[in-house]
């Protein structure tokens, strides 16, 4: 299967899990904000990093992986803050 864009974003208590977390990531993508990341990869692939990632994590948290479309994200950039929906772009 071809790789495909996911952002992934992580709520991890320990340094160190957070550490190594990121060191993986960043060999597959980029950091979009401290703890998120579009990466490049193939589902399976993801699917063996994420298994490994949540095993090795020591003090609980959270990691979550959502599929991404670059298409969509560039849609927004430079679109001043009048512009976007009066309601956002995240429901709650």
């Amino acid at each position: 299967m071809q790789p495909s864009w996911w952002t992934v974003t992580f709520d991890l208590p320990d340094d160190r899990d957070r550490r190594q977390l990121t060191t993986r990531l960043r060999r597959h993508g980029v950091r979009v904000l401290y703890s998120v990341f579009t990466i490049h990869i193939g589902d399976a692939h993801l699917d063996r990093l994420l298994a490994a990632s949540a095993e090795r994590f020591t003090g609980g948290g959270h990691l979550l992986a959502l599929p991404s479309c670059p298409e969509c994200e560039t849609a927004g950039y430079g679109v001043p803050l009048e512009v976007l929906p009066e309601q956002g772009w995240a429901g709650w």
